[in-house]
């Protein structure tokens, strides 16, 4: 069984990015954090109806080394956890205990995909696949039968071989979709404990 979660309001906390900035203006004091959040919008990238913000590029427009910035971010305690939805822990080692292939598939540039996952101490063993299409062009492209768990409501996005989850983790509610929606991670894992057994 393969299970796939998604990165962004899934595992990873993006509305607190804001401690990323912050960080940054810390670590290089010629820059400023509410000068470097007024600027992120200028590196909002719009594919379709999605968006993503390229701070790898926006860190370049600054003369810096986006790579050696996000390696030296990772080494702070943003890497501790506290950018991790309670329960990402639990649920991803409650799926690897059954012996699940779980993998990480999210929206957005690589570079800055796979700092956000390096952040996450629950992600680290896991394969990483980033992706600036929809994700439902991955799966057409693939007949594995598996699982995504996302917080967009994609479900109806996406072919026959793939089972949908959806996380609502920062409160929105959603009523009668085709599939299940959780509002907690611990919840998700309690659906997959139900399915595999």
């Amino acid at each position: 069984m393969i299970v796939y979660l998604d990165l962004d309001r899934t595992i990873f906390k993006t509305n607190d990015s804001e401690k990323i900035l912050l960080k940054i203006a810390e670590l290089y004091p010629e820059l400023d954090a509410s000068q470097l959040e007024k600027d992120r919008t200028t590196f909002h990238e719009t594919v379709g109806d999605l968006y993503y913000w390229d701070l790898g590029r926006q860190l370049s427009t600054y003369g810096l080394d986006a790579e050696e910035v996000f390696t030296e971010l990772a080494g702070t305690d943003l890497a501790d956890g506290r950018l991790e939805y309670e329960g990402a822990a639990t649920l991803i080692s409650s799926l690897q205990s059954a012996d699940v292939d779980v993998r990480v598939l999210t929206f957005g540039p690589d570079d800055y995909q796979r700092f956000k996952a390096s952040l996450c101490p629950s992600l680290r063993s896991l394969a990483v696949t980033t992706t600036l299409s929809p994700k439902s062009e991955l799966f057409e492209a693939s007949e594995e039968e598996c699982w995504l768990v996302d917080d967009k409501p994609i479900g109806n996005e996406l072919p026959g071989n793939v089972s949908f989850v959806q996380v609502s983790l920062e409160g929105q509610q959603y009523q009668q979709l085709d599939w299940p929606v959780f509002y907690s991670l611990t919840d998700v894992k309690e659906f997959f404990d139900d399915v595999m057994h």
